[in-house]
């Protein structure tokens, strides 16, 4: 079913207004930039990055524990091969 051309329009014109416009993070930088030079600045974003590693991790760990299935033990192939 073909997307009707006002609509793909629509679609593509906000895309690039999302992509163009910065996000929060990055309007916080530029105010610490304004307000208090480079200095300021780098420790906001050292704040940012250092949020973001506790943010990534806990739902890759949810995720990862999703995707993979659960094996009970007797039915792994090292328990079936008789290897130890």
């Amino acid at each position: 079913m073909p997307v009707p051309l006002d609509q793909l329009f629509l679609f593509l014109g906000g895309s690039i207004l999302i992509t163009v416009v910065p996000g929060p993070d990055m309007a916080l930088v530029f105010r610490q930039v304004l307000l208090g030079g480079t200095p300021l600045a780098q420790r906001t974003i050292f704040g940012n990055l250092s949020g973001l590693g506790p943010h990534r991790a806990r739902p890759e760990g949810g995720a990862r524990a999703a995707v993979t299935p659960a094996v009970p033990h007797s039915a792994s192939p090292r328990s079936t091969s008789g290897a130890r």
